[in-house]
């Protein structure tokens, strides 16, 4: 799963100007964050994600609370890269998103979850 995070953030690097045009955009402005992706363009990688997510911590509320908070990490290191705001590795990056992603599994197997509206 920490793969597709990592594609993720490679299509960032790989392709500045179509990252940005793509998830930088207003598109999405002012929804909210299931509806996002409900859209044509991510509907078919998010359903295959929140399906691996509810195999691992199985339920859909779960899967899409874990999916928005490591989307959020990667968004965020792909956007600061992008924006030329940090200079990091390749490795590094895999390194930060494979803790973030354990630490994430930890916290969802064993804490109970807030609940934070999403």
């Amino acid at each position: 799963m920490t793969n597709i995070y990592l594609a993720y953030i490679n299509f960032a690097l790989e392709e500045p100007n179509l990252f940005r045009l793509q998830y930088q955009s207003n598109e999405y402005k002012g929804r909210p964050f299931p509806e996002i992706f409900k859209d044509k363009n991510l509907k078919t990688g998010s359903e295959k994600l929140y399906e691996g997510r509810r195999k691992i911590y199985g339920d859909k509320k779960a899967a899409e609370t874990m999916f928005f908070d490591m989307w959020l990490y990667v968004h965020g290191i792909a956007s600061v890269l992008v924006g030329n705001q940090l200079q990091i590795n390749r490795d590094e990056i895999e390194c930060k998103v494979r803790q973030m992603a354990a630490l994430l599994r930890k916290n969802y197997r064993s804490v109970r979850r807030p609940n934070c509206g999403t």
